[in-house]
């Protein structure tokens, strides 16, 4: 998935790539994954995405965020103490960080080694603008840098392409702002509290 559009690219730039050339198309893409694999997300928009978690402690974390909304939450017990079972979505008490308390009783077959099952939607509908920026600086230097040089100088100056195409400052920003860690969406039974 893109995470930026070729007039996103053109408006920041100030260049004029047609909306179907193959080239930014491509570099959007490449751009796209870089910025997604280093934050650990999948940026855009996703319903009905499926994670089974171990919940031995009765709290875990989703893997992906924000979450935008649990469809079904299924407790399953190891199989010696019993079948699987849905809590009702409804009666979760959600967070605007994101975290939802599981209601007491709710976990009436819970025991170590269980795992949860959760159908929740997440993502952005609209990617925020410091991720469509980052995206388009990381495709501005892949288009500047000259194919197959890695550096290049004269006299005094001289320039460093391909690991530069993300600067490191920049990426520190999107890791603390999107990367899953203490602030992920968390799923906590209610004697947590």
């Amino acid at each position: 998935m893109r995470l930026a559009t070729v007039a996103d690219l053109n408006a920041l730039l100030g260049s004029s790539f047609g909306e179907t050339d193959e080239r930014p198309l491509r570099l959007l893409e490449l751009a796209s994954a870089l910025v997604q694999g280093e934050l650990g997300q999948t940026l855009g928009l996703v319903e009905g995405d499926v994670a089974t978690l171990p919940a031995g402690e009765q709290s875990f974390y989703l893997p992906e965020r924000p979450v935008l909304n649990l469809t079904t939450v299924i407790v399953n017990p190891p199989a010696s103490y019993g079948v699987s079972y849905p809590l009702d979505v409804a009666q979760l008490t959600w967070y605007s960080w994101g975290g939802v308390d599981l209601q007491r009783g709710a976990l009436n077959s819970w025991r170590w080694g269980s795992t949860v099952t959760v159908t929740y939607d997440h993502g952005y509908e609209t990617i925020p603008d410091d991720i469509v920026s980052a995206v388009c600086t990381i495709v501005g230097r892949m288009v500047s840098a000259p194919v197959g040089a890695e550096s290049e100088s004269i006299m005094s100056y001289s320039v460093t392409y391909g690991e530069n195409a993300w600067p490191p400052a920049d990426r520190m920003a999107l890791r603390k702002r999107y990367r899953p860690g203490s602030s992920s969406p968390r799923i906590r039974a209610a004697h947590e509290l």
